[in-house]
């Protein structure tokens, strides 16, 4: 198969405009639209600095360790979340269309990072003003973007491809969610973590790639190379079973919708 026929590259464009149109009705009648972006986990930075403020000195610049725990967590929560019903909504196309049905998991995900990446610039000049130096490691955010996306978006297929036979899911994962917003180095340091338990811990990707972004952002530090494998070979693989399921499932969506 030949670089061309790959479907992603193939129909890009209607991928980009599905993209774009998701966006629009994200942040239709509303008067700040995309801005919302970046006031949002401001607001909410706010909240929770005020009620964690006693933990302030078991992390230093702990304001922008809560940040990039809220901001790495709502994207996984909006590209997860926004992906499990994709293929209820479109059931009145699904069997017209001819295109690969995975292009609308794939634009709730594309979404999704389009506005993460907007909450991530506003760490730029937070960063300077807080710690007065920003690390040219930071050149590096759009590689772990792009291994994040990989987890978001193997899961996204997994979640849509289940939800038409088992609608549960859909009741389910929000609360998984919640558990998972306590689970993640959020709003805690990794350090109090127990040494009995951190092996298994270091096993949530979603925790790897939070740690990785706290490298690149407020310890000017390059991630571990093994951490680095472990969630591309996570994301690689996640990708992999998430489009392996979905092909299988696809056949009969038509039918349990």
């Amino acid at each position: 198969m030949s670089l061309k026929e790959l479907w992603v590259i193939k129909h890009w464009d209607l991928i980009k405009t599905l993209t774009v149109n998701d966006l629009k009705v994200k942040y239709q009648h509303t008067y700040l639209g995309l801005a919302w972006s970046l006031l949002s986990p401001l607001l909410l930075l706010v909240v929770l600095y005020i009620i964690f403020y006693n933990f302030r000195n078991l992390e230093a610049n702990f304001a922008l360790y809560i940040l990039v725990g809220i901001l790495t967590w709502r994207f996984f929560t909006a590209a997860t979340t926004s992906s499990i019903s994709v293929i209820r909504q479109k059931s009145s196309i699904l069997s017209n269309v001819v295109l690969p049905t995975e292009i609308f998991v794939l634009t709730k995900n594309l979404s999704a990072l389009v506005s993460f990446t907007l909450e991530f610039i506003i760490l730029i000049p937070l960063v300077a003003l807080i710690s007065g130096a920003i690390s040219y490691y930071g050149i590096l955010f759009p590689a772990i973007h792009l291994l994040f996306f990989m987890v978001t978006f193997g899961l996204s297929l997994i979640l849509a491809s289940l939800h038409p036979y088992f609608r549960d899911i859909g009741e389910i994962w929000p609360f998984l969610i919640q558990i998972g917003f306590f689970v993640c180095p959020i709003i805690y340091p990794v350090t109090m973590i127990p040494e009995s338990i951190m092996s298994i811990y270091l096993l949530n990707p979603v925790t790897q790639v939070m740690m990785m972004y706290r490298d690149l952002v407020l310890y000017g530090t390059l991630p571990s190379f093994i951490d680095v494998g472990y969630v591309l070979i996570f994301g690689i693989g996640i990708v992999i079973a998430g489009h392996y399921l979905y092909k299988k499932l696809e056949k009969r969506f038509v039918e349990v919708i």
